[in-house]
């Protein structure tokens, strides 16, 4: 009874510990497969990982080249602005200067205007004095008229960036055999029960053994797990992080590319007012030359009309002396010469360019009589406001 016991209790013990090797291969087995696809998810992570930072570092670089290239363009707008001012500038200066010479030379036209309608008065009184003189020398008669005559003048404008399972051991009870047997017997059936309980002994170390391998192995797997599962969650937040940081990047790249090419547009736009404002600036100044060049030969001009004017006026009253002389003396056989040699000769000097003019009146040689001072200072000083 002993001996079948003893053989009961081996078999359980034998399939005890053969329940808890199994149990601990199988457990051994999860344990490599769990250890593979971590490793294996470590490694997908990894990637992931490499491949999110390398592409916030792509945001990041893209981010500092496009805010170094919106602040050139920023600097280049602002200079582009500065000449554009400076330009505005140049453009209103010269609108000024423009319409002051327009008004020089209206200015000027007027006085031309003037010089030539005295000097058309002048020939006219000259012309008659003239007649005048002619027909008393002819007649000897001393009463004739001068009649003076009129001329108009003209007027110039200019418009300008899982878990594993446990088992239970089962418990074996003593019975007492009552029947007598040979001592040859008992003492084989003793060694038997010996050897059985020795080999008992060795089945319940081998259960326990596994079973504590087993136990061992579930608490690493439960190790593990708890491992995988931080390791994980910490890769879950790592990976929020730099994903929000790659979404950030990704927003300030398409910020400062939108606001660059802004910025270009807004270059491009200010280089073309620069380059109209340069164009009017040298269009202005072409027309301030050409103002200047008329004003000079509006000068010239009024030099001229002022000349011819003094002339004339010299030789009315140079003519003027010779008729008076005539009617005082009443005769007309005076030892006179005719009246185009009586008139005076008047010499014009260039003072300084583009023309000056100086004149002066010489005395008739038949009558002996020169013009009075105070008209030959006249003259002067008309001559001296022409230059």
């Amino acid at each position: 009874s002993k001996l079948q016991e003893a053989d009961v209790s081996a078999a359980k013990l034998r399939k005890a510990a053969a329940h808890w090797k199994t149990k601990h291969d199988q457990l051994k087995q999860q344990v490599e497969t769990l250890g593979a696809d971590a490793a294996a998810k470590a490694a997908a992570a990894d990637v992931a990982s490499c491949t999110e930072a390398a592409a916030l570092q792509a945001a990041s670089e893209r981010v500092a080249s496009l805010e170094t290239t919106l602040a050139q363009e920023r600097e280049q707008s602002e200079a582009a602005a500065g000449k554009l001012a400076a330009a505005d500038a140049e453009v209103a200066a010269a609108q000024a200067e423009i319409e002051t010479l327009r008004q020089e030379v209206a200015a000027k036209a007027v006085e031309v205007a003037e010089a030539l309608r005295a000097q058309v008065e002048t020939e006219a009184r000259a012309t008659s004095v003239e007649a005048r003189l002619a027909q008393v020398e002819e007649t000897g008669t001393a009463n004739a008229g001068v009649a003076p005559a009129a001329a108009a003048s003209a007027a110039v404008s200019v418009a300008p960036a899982e878990a594993p399972a446990c088992v239970g051991a089962a418990a074996s009870s003593d019975a007492s055999i009552g029947n007598e047997m040979p001592e040859s017997e008992v003492a084989a059936l003793q060694s038997k029960l010996q050897e059985a309980d020795v080999s008992a002994a060795k089945l319940r170390k081998a259960a326990a053994h596994w079973k504590t391998k087993h136990d061992q192995l579930k608490q690493q797997v439960e190790t593990l797990g708890a491992d995988a599962a931080a390791k994980a969650a910490a890769a879950d937040v790592a990976s929020c992080t730099e994903a929000a940081a790659l979404q950030a990047a990704s927003e300030r790249v398409a910020s400062l590319e939108t606001t660059l090419a802004q910025e270009r547009e807004q270059s491009e736009a200010a280089a073309g007012k620069l380059a109209a404002a340069d164009a009017e600036v040298a269009a202005a100044q072409a027309e301030i030359e050409t103002l200047r060049q008329e004003v000079a030969a509006k000068a010239v001009e009024v030099a001229e009309a002022l000349r011819a004017q003094v002339e004339t006026e010299a030789r009315a009253t140079s003519v003027e002396a010779r008729l008076a002389q005539v009617e005082e003396t009443g005769t007309a056989n005076a030892g006179v010469a005719p009246a185009a040699a009586a008139s005076a000769a008047v010499s014009v000097a260039p003072a300084e360019a583009p023309a000056c003019v100086g004149a002066a009146a010489s005395s008739d040689a038949s009558i002996g009589n020169e013009m009075p001072e105070s008209e030959v200072a006249a003259l002067q000083s008309k001559l001296q406001e022409a230059d």
